[in-house]
């Protein structure tokens, strides 16, 4: 080869007559030319190894500290706790709720509690290349030669996992991890130091972190960090505004900054959150973050949930309208096949937006009130969505109810789903009830009757009546069905007059439109039977329980449960007319039948023949001679009178005789109550209508055995329940009174006995009423004001 100006001789030579840059030559030879336009010369320090780094003092990467942090020491006090020492790596998993305050409490702590720990290092680790960006980020803070662009990415990665790897007394914290595969790695190739994960993953940390569960700020708490945000505002109603948003930190200062920048205060802000949550939810205040908000930060969560399909979301939605706590995963059985209803559910579970406890749910309050308000820009809470939800619930609930009203043994699932059906009144309007929220509204109240549970029946009845009043019109069998219950539920709130003119009217009716075969007009007649005792009526009544009798047994048959009620009911007839006699006659041919459809031990059975035993005592007692007409004359003269005081002591007084000669029989009765209120009390709680009946019937027999003093220890805690469960004004309440103050006439302290009716302030036509049911021992009171007719249900 050879150019202008140049030779060469021989193989393979090269002569070059210039510039020639680079020449290969020879077989296969390959001339390679690369021109380096930028080269850098790394300094010796940059090539040591990474056990031999130094790292600079005081070497921090946080966000800026959080000016609003409230509360938490517990929480941190735990971190410091399971952070402390030296020695093998340490992981812990902060999670919670999205909006919990998860990133704020690991700021805090990180910037005033590891003060003695360096690096103290922040990552962004919501993905697997923000956990490599924050490493890289410590590996160019650990050798600052290397950073701006010097070395890859993945080299200053490695040099700093290298670090961590090599040295201790260390915090790296890990925030916002989505996904424990994202930092698996990095926990896997460290062997000590200390690493804080913040993240909503409630599960997936078993083998690669501790988890620490984070919950709400307490009401106090909540209410200081308002205030911080918004201190100049009208501070009234700040700890109910707290409540309703569940004390969520992120909801608590949005709606702080909200208010802070209208100029309206937290009752007005409630306000606005009635009528327009959607707007709320998602409003984020001038130059904040509009990610930042409750609804777009559970909305990027449900996101994440509908990679694995819809159920998740309907499921979240569908709990949304129950109450927030204790709530039956078997509401959840018709959604889907098990397996996959149980896969969604750990789905939500693993995100935090639900707390699984056994077969129980948990869902924050506020999570609820997004999940079932209509949003048509959020795909998941469309109107369609939410509307279906909410006829999932009612079909659910519908469904786990006991078919049988009397079966007591079914009467704490009933209580357990009352929660849910009150809170899906409050939630929805009466215009969106449809006839099947109706209709399991009143089947509630009719099991809530069964219980003596008036004071919590009568709002569902009401509302479930307006609603067949709207879909079937006034005169519906339906409309007259709730009726009958709301007589009962207006009778044992103390207002008889209401329960006779309800009564009155619903009877007509139902002879009008349904004729008189119909087990509404039945159960019509029967209300207001016990309507006009209870009202002071007894010479109406009286016909009526016999009509109501006789028509039972001819459209029923003799041996239905019904007509042994209803015999009950004329027995408790017959008593308010001072005709003991006819009274027991009713209870010898009640009670055989109530023990064969209902069993010996259930309440109803127990308590007739409980009233029988007593009856038949007195009886006995007046067989002499006594005139015990004598007596009711006297008090319907004069209620108030000293004679008439004197009669019902005398009066006492010989029926403690005849009582004491049976004392065999009363101390077995005693005996068994004992027990049974035992078990029932486990069952119920303490409070429950029937344990409050329970009680009075022991107070009775030990009343009976002449043990006053064991009678009054019963009676005054149960006077306070009662006044607490079913209020001052209950009939029953008043029941109680009386017989407490009896007791006390009878252990001579009259002064007790007038202080506490003049506290209740007893009428004279309440008094009279007592006076029967003493006659009775006061057994045959939950029979005589507590009648249940045996209507269908609805």
């Amino acid at each position: 080869m050879s150019g202008p100006g140049a030779s060469a001789a021989g193989d393979r030579s090269v002569a070059g007559g210039g510039d020639v840059g680079a020449v290969a030559t020879g077989d296969g030879a390959l001339a390679v030319h690369q021109a380096i336009a930028n080269a850098t010369v790394l300094p010796p320090e940059a090539l040591v190894s990474a056990a031999d780094i130094d790292c600079p003092p005081g070497l921090r990467n946080l966000p800026a500290r959080p000016a609003l942090f409230v509360g938490r020491e517990g929480e941190l006090d735990a971190l410091d706790a399971a952070l402390a020492g030296s020695g093998g790596v340490v992981v812990q998993a902060l999670h919670g709720l999205g909006g919990i305050g998860k990133s704020t409490l690991a700021a805090h702590w990180a910037a005033t509690r590891a003060g003695h720990r360096n690096p103290v290092w922040w990552i962004s680790a919501d993905s697997a290349e923000g956990v490599a960006a924050g490493l890289a980020g410590l590996g160019g803070a650990l050798q600052p030669m290397l950073g701006g662009g010097v070395v890859p990415q993945e080299i200053l990665q490695e040099r700093a996992e290298q670090w961590l790897a090599a040295h201790e007394g260390w915090v790296v914290v890990l925030d916002n991890v989505t996904n424990p595969a994202h930092v698996k790695p990095l926990l896997a190739r460290v062997p000590q130091g200390r690493f804080l994960i913040t993240s909503r993953r409630a599960t997936g940390w078993h083998g690669v972190a501790d988890p620490i569960g984070l919950g709400v700020l307490e009401l106090p708490e909540a209410v200081e960090l308002f205030r911080r945000i918004h201190p100049a505002g009208d501070p009234d109603g700040t700890p109910e505004l707290c409540a309703e948003l569940g004390c969520l930190p992120l909801a608590v200062e949005q709606a702080a900054a909200y208010c802070a920048e209208t100029g309206i205060g937290p009752r007005a802000y409630l306000g606005l959150l009635a009528d327009f949550p959607a707007d709320l939810y998602a409003a984020a205040p001038e130059g904040g973050d509009a990610e930042r908000t409750v609804a777009r930060v559970w909305r990027l969560t449900l996101d994440l949930l509908a990679e694995s399909g819809p159920l998740p979301g309907r499921i979240l939605r569908m709990l949304a309208w129950c109450a927030p706590d204790g709530i039956p995963r078997a509401l959840l059985d018709p959604l889907g096949r098990p397996p996959e209803v149980h896969r969604a559910v750990g789905r939500l579970r693993a995100h935090n937006m639900v707390t699984v406890d056994g077969d129980r749910l948990s869902v924050h309050r506020l999570v609820q009130a997004v999940a079932r308000t209509v949003d048509p820009e959020d795909p998941y809470r469309t109107a369609e969505f939410v509307a279906v939800a909410r006829d999932d619930v009612v079909a659910a609930l519908s469904g786990l109810l006991p078919a049988d009203v009397d079966d007591q043994s079914g009467w704490p699932a009933v209580l357990g789903l009352l929660p849910h059906a009150e809170a899906l009144v409050r939630y929805a309007t009466e215009e969106e009830d449809a006839p099947a929220v109706s209709g399991l509204l009143a089947q509630i109240g009719e099991r809530l009757r069964a219980q003596g549970a008036g004071r919590r029946a009568r709002p569902l009845l009401e509302r479930a009546e307006r609603g067949f009043v709207r879909h079937g019109g006034s005169e519906h069998p339906d409309t007259l069905a709730a009726r009958n219950l709301l007589a009962w539920c207006l009778r044992a709130s103390g207002e008889p007059e209401a329960a006779y003119s309800l009564a009155e009217g619903n009877l007509a009716d139902a002879l009008r439109t349904l004729g008189r075969d119909h087990v509404a007009t039945l159960d019509a007649r029967s209300q207001l039977a016990v309507a006009c005792l209870a009202s002071g009526r007894p010479q109406q009544g009286l016909p009526l329980g016999e009509e109501n009798l006789a028509e039972r047994i001819r459209v029923l048959g003799a041996e239905d449960l019904s007509v042994h009620k209803g015999r009950v009911t004329l027995g408790a007839l017959h008593m308010g007319m001072g005709q003991v006699a006819e009274a027991l006659g009713c209870m010898e041919a009640a009670v055989p039948g109530l023990r064969a459809g209902l069993g010996a031990e259930h309440s109803a059975t127990r308590e007739a023949a409980l009233l029988h035993d007593n009856l038949s005592r007195v009886c006995e007692l007046f067989a002499a001679g006594a005139e015990l007409d004598s007596f009711v004359a006297l008090a319907d003269a004069d209620p108030h009178a000293e004679a008439t005081r004197d009669s019902l002591k005398a009066m006492g007084t010989t029926m403690g005789r005849a009582m004491a000669a049976s004392a065999e029989r009363t101390r077995e009765l005693l005996d068994s109550e004992l027990r049974g209120l035992q078990e029932s009390s486990v069952a119920l709680g303490e409070r429950h209508p029937e344990v409050l009946w329970a009680r009075m019937r022991i107070m009775s027999l030990y009343a009976q055995t002449g043990e006053l003093e064991c009678a009054v220890e019963v009676g005054e805690p149960l006077l306070a329940d009662c006044v607490q469960e079913m209020g001052a004004e209950d009939v029953f309440t008043g029941a109680v009174t009386v017989f407490l103050s009896l007791l006390y006439e009878g252990l001579s302290r009259p002064d007790l006995a007038e202080d506490l009716l003049e506290r209740h302030s007893l009428t004279a036509e309440r008094a009279e009423r007592m006076l029967g049911m003493f006659l009775g021992g006061f057994d045959g009171l939950r029979s005589l004001l507590n009648d249940e007719p045996d209507d269908e249900p609805l």
